[in-house]
């Protein structure tokens, strides 16, 4: 028996070992207990706590729409609002609440975006000018990932210049697997505000810290990010809650550049700056192989090429040292890194296209991966929760809804016309 449980895959073994679920569903001041098959989906289980709260009284069913968490779990949280999803993943949950939408100012159309239409759960990450905030919607009660930028910090145009950057790419890139899905952009009296896409699986970089990733998982991320990403890092890589990669954050990207351009700014992380970078000598998208280059280096042996504690050490190695790759890597990985990493921009690879040709890269199938396709045995799973408990004064902090009453005066630029994107879909 135990020889035949071993061969089972995980998901094989719970449905063996499990027949249904039993929950406890708080709705309002009323409990129910519902019982469920383990292969039904989190909108079966929401369509039958519908049926049994409608049996409570018009208060209990009237607005509910989805279920939660006590403890604020918010993979767990975003994961029952994916109704398509499989319920047996939730096998060691056994209480949930009730989701009421909270209804907005009859007058307010869908398109027309306010702060107030949000709640604030708990903060996700906190940058140099600007936060985000795991939020639900009060009147749909989706869960979305709100950055908002502080207009105190666009004083000088060039910060502002960047927001409008980032802002046009995401919309470009709106249908682009593997970018970060952006809603829609509003203004508030003192924010500039992105809503974005919840990714329950937090960054890349958090992940990388806990283990190395093995080949064939460097192998699954890197083939998802083969596009252009000037400030590539695995803190503006994110997961979702299948475990496919989204990008974040391109505030220092250059749109319209093509391969013979020549830009000579400084901008991007310092373990992923390519020589001629710090040369200030002048680039062009080269230094984006370079920087793939970095990256998959930080995937399969853990840290940056020319790492170290000291940031002035690595900007020399990079410029000096010689690149010493681990001997126990695959050869064709090797090879493939070695291309990535040369010094010499006119030596390194020169397209996406021969990236995906090179040995290393053989066995992935393009289809599946920009479809989503690939088997879930290369998925990261997803932990219960993963974002970092030290930014959560920040949702404490009375000043944060304050802020939002001050009537902010910004004289330079008129703002709501330059950044507001008024959503030409009803996203709630």
């Amino acid at each position: 028996m135990n020889l035949k449980i071993k061969s089972l895959s995980p998901q094989q073994k719970i449905i063996n070992d499990l027949q249904q679920l039993d929950f406890q569903i708080y709705l309002k001041d009323k409990e129910i207990k519902i019982q469920i098959q383990i292969e039904q989906t989190i909108g079966q289980l929401i369509k039958l706590v519908k049926q049994e709260s409608k049996k409570l009284s018009p208060i209990h069913f009237q607005g509910l729409v989805y279920l939660e968490t006590f403890n604020g779990n918010e993979v767990a949280d975003y994961y029952l609002t994916q109704e398509d999803k499989p319920i047996f993943k939730l096998k060691n949950i056994t209480q949930l609440k009730g989701v009421y939408q909270q209804k907005l100012n009859e007058n307010q159309s869908n398109q027309d975006v306010k702060i107030q239409d949000f709640s604030f759960l708990k903060c996700l990450g906190k940058g140099g000018t600007s936060d985000v905030f795991l939020v639900r919607h009060k009147e749909s009660c989706k869960l979305f990932a709100l950055k908002m930028i502080s207009k105190t910090h666009l004083t000088e145009f060039k910060r502002l210049e960047q927001l409008l950057r980032e802002r046009k790419i995401l919309i470009d890139a709106s249908k682009t697997p593997f970018i970060a899905t952006l809603h829609c952009c509003f203004e508030s009296n003192s924010h500039l505000n992105f809503l974005l896409e919840f990714y329950c699986g937090g960054e890349l970089f958090f992940h990388l810290q806990n283990k190395k990733l093995s080949e064939s998982e460097s192998k699954f991320y890197f083939s998802q990010i083969l596009i252009c990403f000037e400030d590539l890092k695995p803190e503006n890589i994110v997961l979702d809650v299948d475990g496919y990669v989204h990008l974040t954050d391109f505030g220092l990207s250059k749109i319209g550049m093509n391969s013979e351009e020549m830009t000579d700014s400084f901008c991007g992380s310092p373990e992923y700056m390519a020589p001629e970078v710090l040369a200030r000598k002048g680039y062009n998208y080269s230094v984006d192989f370079y920087t793939l280059g970095a990256f998959l280096h930080e995937l399969v042996t853990g840290l940056p090429p020319f790492y170290s504690d000291c940031t002035e050490t690595i900007l020399n190695n990079i410029a000096n040292q010689e690149l010493i790759i681990p001997q126990y890597l695959n050869n064709d990985l090797k090879c493939l890194l070695y291309q990535l990493l040369d010094k010499k921009p006119q030596n390194r690879i020169k397209s996406f296209e021969q990236i995906k040709k090179s040995k290393w890269l053989k066995d992935v199938n393009w289809i599946d991966i920009e479809q989503c396709l690939q088997p879930y045995k290369n998925k990261k799973k997803i932990k219960l929760s993963i974002f970092k408990y030290q930014f959560q004064e920040l949702i404490q902090n009375k000043e944060l809804r304050k802020q939002e009453i001050i009537i902010f005066t910004f004289k330079e630029i008129q703002i709501k016309v330059l950044f507001s994107n008024i959503p030409s879909l009803d996203i709630f």
